[in-house]
């Protein structure tokens, strides 16, 4: 139409089904298609009238969370009143079909968040070019971060200090970088004196409150050396070494609460020349089409994306809807009671011993064991157990609190106690 680009307007309408989905619902159709509409605009007459004010009003789109797809669903009792056929849960059962079909793997645990954070450099050393009579010069370093939290972390830095510097102090460089991005650095050669060195590096995440987490610090060389004229820039393809630490955890300081569950996904099948998509962040996958990732979401209700692309963005797409509760509890308790009739003659005692495994003189014994776990009240969790071992009924809860060897043996820890033995 030979229009600049002040008179155009792109808006885009979302994944749905309809062309009304306030009053027809997220329905779905018996094909996929694209609808694309063309609107123009005639420049109107405005007449001053007197007594009216006339107000201009703009709307303004602006982006929303990428977990907060779909969510413009009126259910009563879980059934859309739109569709009363069909509740949100066979919806749900058609996706987790879909997704047996294409050998994927969907699964969240609103009880657990194992927090996973880690940092690599690509590469592990530094070149640095000190000819005589030529500029000093070094070559680059890229970095990138993993995390499974993503969605409680601000900002995240790697922070670059001498060997031997604790984390604490003053950093040499900040480098910040982005979840799923390779970063790159450039030092100045100027700061590097002696045929080689050694620095360090650590990743610092901030939440939303200020708190940080922190990996533990990992080497970084320095050596001197020609500079690779032919490194790999940001803007192409990033060294395959940057993906090395993506699943590992190098968090050694975790100070970002997280309160909430887990999605795990994970696939074997993958087509040649695609790439996989998990609430909005690219997952690697392997040379036999094999993924498998995991993030930590916030509390509420998510529906979370799955798809599965190729080079030009044609594919699958999966949508699940999901919550994790402020209030969920799992507990299991057993309980055991054993009635029996004995009958001995002769000094007993004197063959079973004086530590005895059992009570000759007990004909009711019983056992009572329970685990719970929970997390309650905007964060807070608890987690609990208690078992006490099978005994005389009468004696249960009065010697509950008594050490016993075989609850010693299980209190030992061997990864806290390492013995040494001396040459003598």
């Amino acid at each position: 139409m030979q229009l600049d680009a002040s008179q155009l307007e792109f808006e885009g309408r979302g994944y749905v089904h309809s062309d009304d989905p306030v009053n027809s619902g997220f329905v779905a159709g018996d094909t996929s298609h694209v609808t694309v509409q063309v609107v123009y605009d005639d420049l109107a007459m405005l007449d001053d009238y007197d007594g009216v004010d006339v107000t201009r009003l703009t709307r303004e789109l602006s982006p929303q969370h990428p977990l907060g797809l779909n969510l413009m669903r009126i259910t009563v009792d879980g059934e859309p009143i739109d569709d009363p056929k069909r509740s949100s849960s066979d919806i749900q059962r058609c996706t987790d079909v879909a997704f047996e079909e294409a050998e994927i793997q969907f699964g969240f645990d609103n009880m657990r968040s194992a927090p996973r954070l880690s940092v690599t450099a690509t590469p592990s050393r530094i070149a640095v070019d000190n000819r005589e009579g030529e500029e000093p010069r070094a070559s680059e370093v890229f970095f990138r971060m993993y995390t499974n939290y993503s969605y409680f972390i601000e900002r995240s830095e790697v922070r670059v200090f001498r060997a031997g510097q604790s984390p604490e102090a003053t950093p040499l460089f900040i480098v910040d970088v982005e979840p799923d991005e390779v970063t790159n650095w450039q030092p100045p050669a100027s700061m590097f004196r002696g045929p080689v060195g050694e620095l360090q590096y650590v990743l610092r995440s901030y939440g939303a409150d200020g708190n940080f987490d922190e990996t533990q610090a990992q080497p970084l060389w320095v050596v001197y050396d020609e500079v690779d004229e032919q490194a790999t820039p940001v803007a192409s393809s990033a060294p395959p070494e940057v993906l090395g630490e993506y699943g590992e955890s190098r968090l050694t300081t975790q100070n970002i609460g997280l309160s909430s569950g887990t999605v795990s996904v994970r696939g074997d099948a993958i087509p040649e020349g695609h790439q996989v998509f998990v609430a909005g962040r690219p997952v690697p996958v392997d040379e036999n089409g094999s993924f498998v990732t995991e993030e930590i979401l916030p509390t509420g209700a998510h529906t979370v994306e799955v798809a599965v692309v190729d080079e030009v963005g044609a594919g699958e797409l999966y949508l699940r809807d999901l919550e994790f509760q402020d209030n969920d509890w799992f507990y299991v308790g057993m309980a055991e009671v054993t009635l029996s009739e004995n009958t001995a003659s002769g000094p007993i005692d004197l063959f079973s011993g004086e530590n005895g495994n059992r009570n000759y003189d007990s004909n009711a014994d019983g056992r009572f064991a329970f685990f719970v776990n929970g997390k309650f009240a905007d964060g807070w969790k608890l987690t609990a157990s208690a078992d006490t071992r099978e005994e005389p009924i009468e004696d249960l809860f009065s010697n509950f609190m008594d050490k016993s060897p075989e609850s010693l043996f299980r209190r030992i820890d061997p990864d806290y106690y390492y013995p040494t033995f001396g040459d003598d």
